[in-house]
């Protein structure tokens, strides 16, 4: 575009003033200019911005969907190394009381044949439901890490709600 611009204004560097009777301290030099303004737009290509615009936003998706895909993959490996342990734990304090029961069965005949008194038997039978008590704590240890295990999976409504019917609320509507 082409624009002229101009101006008057009331100036200089050697002001004089008029003492007439008609324009008494009137200033008589006056300043003018002119100029000329000429402007090119430059080009703001909104469409390429929109596109790059949308270019980082997928990217921003794509990354997004990475971290997330990243996260379950994390979980599922947790929760698979928790049945992993569970099963070993379980395994262990199974065994565990095995041998807690054969002390015991081995106490009550010696008892039986007088080689031992009952304070060492009732021992015996503490151990015992101490290894019993282990053997249930590593079982439910197990059950939790089987349903977050599911639940990483995703498949947990199959598991405990065959048939899709999530609530028993909703199994009656």
């Amino acid at each position: 575009s082409l624009d002229l611009t101009g101006s008057v204004i009331p100036g200089g560097s050697a002001t004089r003033y008029r003492w007439d009777f008609d324009h008494p301290g009137e200033n008589t030099n006056d300043q003018w200019s002119a100029g000329v303004v000429f402007s090119i737009p430059i080009g703001n290509n909104s469409a390429q911005a929109a596109h790059r615009q949308t270019l980082l936003d997928a990217e921003q998706k794509r990354l997004t969907l990475l971290a997330t895909q990243n996260a379950v993959r994390n979980e599922v490996r947790q929760a698979m190394r928790g049945v992993t342990a569970g099963l070993e734990r379980l395994a262990l304090a199974e065994e565990a009381e095995n041998l807690t029961r054969r002390q015991y069965e081995l106490a009550q005949k010696s008892l039986e044949l007088g080689l031992v008194d009952t304070f060492r038997l009732l021992q015996h039978e503490e151990d015992l439901t101490q290894a019993q008590t282990a053997t249930i704590q590593a079982r439910f240890a197990l059950e939790t890490a089987i349903t977050s295990y599911h639940l990483a999976m995703g498949d947990i409504a199959d598991r405990y709600y065959p048939g899709g019917v999530i609530s028993p609320l909703r199994a009656e509507e």
